[in-house]
């Protein structure tokens, strides 16, 4: 079987090399071959995330390690490297260039030169590409390449790929809880994040660590599962274990990786002032965080107080990024290309999108999804539907939700053509994508609020949702309860459907039904209706959102009811009022002439210094034959 998995995997045939090798004996000697072949065969093919999976399966395998592992390790760098993952690519290659200096029989007498050669490919790979390395370690390696015949600097080399811990290293111990943190993590929890915390524990009772890596996933999982403090407590057992000796660059790299983990998971749970304390150490060893945990910077800007442009931050973030020398990953690129699209900067979007091609990062399914996302808010039909073609086309395409959801929400509320929308839907399925709650909801507004109107077949969406095996959720009956009271007009069809709901214990009572309801009274002209339903809702643990508050405030200014209307917008915290609330009170005021009020909520609403392209329209509002100063 051995043979049989080299040879396929030498010849390209995935599905009898994957076939072979899972039915060869784990714990035969020859393992190592045919686990090279399949490492090689899915580089080839593009796929970092299976040939990742051989690499551990490599490094791993309690063999004698002998200079057969020097190519392997340097294709597996560049591959690494070359997808945008640069810092876990060098650490891979030191770590092995390190073990095999340290552990293989020099028979030939050419060891040293070998190993010389595998580092100074991956250099000469780099340095085509403009590529930095993050922790400067790369370049001291490359002195060994350059010094290696004189004895002195041959030490001294051999010096910089030792690593002082790895005698006391647990390397199968290590194995074992990065697999058991994978597992637990592909169920979408870390439900037995406690298992591995005890397993860490017991091999430092027995003298031993893990490796400078798997304190870095535990850090990470720590701060998913129990929070800082336990994160805490793990880097503690890192200083504690294996102090930076800041001599060694493999102890530098390997230490990269473990305060990189406390940046990200500092960024997870919010604290971005503690975050910045690790990223100072990082700089203080000269490194930077990776380009996945500057995503992360930019993807949790929205639980950062202090920022209302989320945009020009992720920008700043980004190019923070690059001042620093860290190579932009496909993930930095579609966080920042993300915001970018929510802020509708489609030319940044295309911009930064252009320049991920250029650098040669490809762009992933999530990266098309997000530009489709982004042009369909600017109504860019065109484009949309050429990158969304050029998305499907891609050789390694993983289908996605996101991109058919935005066609047709694009369809559904900009173009308004119920065909369009209903041919996504197919092309979703025909592509054996699951639809997501959203796809479902998308499909009860398209059948109840596009003509022809079918509120039978908007229903029926709901039949299709159990049909699957899962049950409708609230904001599938909110759809219904908005067509029903403000599409076809049957405000006691809506009332029926939003009883029903909430007398069901199985369905969590959310702010989006109180809405439709509420939309559905406004539209017939009931606001008065609402009063009591708005009292009741605390009881439900339903809070009034600033879209529900948008709603009223429109209904009691229909009503020239300014008191009650100034009401709803004070019952909204000031750090919660979004534009559109701002809006709705603005135009409240101008229907009774209240100028004056008028200005005073425009000045609030300028004084939060939402982006301009968001406040100019609002502004306009007081604009015409007036032209007092507002600000």
């Amino acid at each position: 079987m051995s043979r049989i998995a080299t040879a396929a995997a030498d010849a390209g045939d995935k599905n009898t090399a994957s076939i072979a090798y899972s039915h060869i004996d784990k714990c035969l000697s020859d393992i190592s071959l045919p686990t090279m072949a399949l490492l090689a065969l899915y580089i080839r093919d593009g796929d970092i995330i299976t040939a990742l999976h051989y690499w551990h399966i490599l490094t791993n395998l309690n063999l004698s390690i002998d200079s057969s592992y020097i190519e392997p390790t340097a294709m597996f760098a560049v591959a690494m490297i070359g997808s945008g993952r640069v810092l876990e690519g060098l650490s891979a290659a030191q770590e092995m260039f390190a073990r095999i200096k340290t552990f293989s029989i020099d028979r030939s007498g050419h060891l040293s030169d070998e190993v010389s050669e595998g580092i100074d490919f991956v250099h000469q790979f780099m340095s085509a590409r403009g590529i930095l390395d993050p922790s400067l370690g790369l370049s001291e390696l490359c002195e060994y390449k350059k010094t290696s015949r004189e004895f002195y600097h041959v030490v001294s080399s051999q010096q910089e790929l030792i690593d002082p811990y790895s005698a006391s290293t647990d390397f199968k111990g290590s194995a074992i809880i990065s697999d058991e943190l994978k597992r637990i993590n592909g169920r979408g929890k870390y439900s037995g994040f406690n298992d591995s915390l005890r397993r860490l524990q017991n091999m430092r009772h027995a003298g031993r660590h893990p490796r400078y890596i798997v304190y870095a996933k535990l850090i990470a999982a720590a701060a998913r599962e129990k929070g800082m403090d336990v994160a805490h407590q793990i880097l503690d057992m890192a200083r504690a274990d294996i102090p930076i000796l800041y001599q060694y660059p493999m102890v530098r790299y390997g230490w990269v990786s473990i305060l990189d983990a406390m940046v990200g998971a500092c960024l997870t749970l919010g604290n971005r002032g503690l975050a910045e304390q690790f990223h100072d150490e990082l700089l203080s060893i000269g490194a930077s965080p990776t380009a996945n945990t500057f995503g992360l910077y930019i993807t949790t800007l929205k639980n950062s107080a202090k920022t209302l442009d989320e945009a020009a931050d992720a920008i700043n973030i980004f190019n923070r990024a690059k001042s620093e020398g860290v190579q932009p990953s496909s993930f930095l690129y579609n966080a920042l290309i993300g915001k970018l699209g929510k802020a509708r900067r489609i030319d940044d979007c295309l911009y930064y999108f252009s320049e991920m091609r250029e650098l040669g990062i490809h762009p992933t399914s999530v990266t098309y999804g997000t530009i489709v996302n982004a042009l369909c808010r600017v109504s860019d039909q065109k484009n949309a539907e050429k990158l969304f073609e050029e998305m499907e086309s891609m050789p390694n395409y993983k289908a996605r939700p996101a991109p058919y959801n935005s066609l047709m929400q694009f369809f559904l509320t900009t173009k308004r053509e119920k065909s369009r929308v209903l041919y996504y839907y197919e092309r979703m399925k025909s592509r054996g994508i699951k639809p997501t709650n959203h796809t479902y909801k998308l499909l009860v507004d398209t059948h109840a609020t596009l003509e022809p109107i079918n509120i039978p077949a908007a229903e029926a969406v709901l039949d299709v949702i159990r049909s699957t095996g899962q049950q409708p959720e609230a904001i599938h009956y909110s759809s219904l309860i908005h067509a029903k009271g403000c599409v076809v007009h049957d405000l006691d069809g809506a009332k029926d459907i939003f009883d029903s709901v909430m007398s069901d214990p199985s369905i969590t009572p959310q702010a989006c039904l109180y809405q439709s309801l509420f939309e559905a009274m406004v539209a017939s002209e009931c606001v008065h209706e609402t009063e009591q339903i708005l009292l009741e809702m605390p009881n439900q643990n339903v809070e009034i959102t600033p879209y529900i508050a948008n709603t009223l405030i429109h209904g009691w200014a229909n009503e020239r009811n300014i008191e009650k209307a100034k009401q709803i917008f004070e019952m909204i915290e000031r750090e919660k009022r979004e534009p559109s609330t701002y809006e709705a009170m603005t135009r409240a005021y101008l229907d009774v002439q209240d100028r004056p009020s008028a200005i005073k909520v425009v000045q609030e609403m300028q004084s939060r210094h939402y982006p301009y392209a968001v406040t100019s329209k609002i502004s306009e509002l007081l604009m015409g034959s007036h032209s007092e100063n507002i600000i």
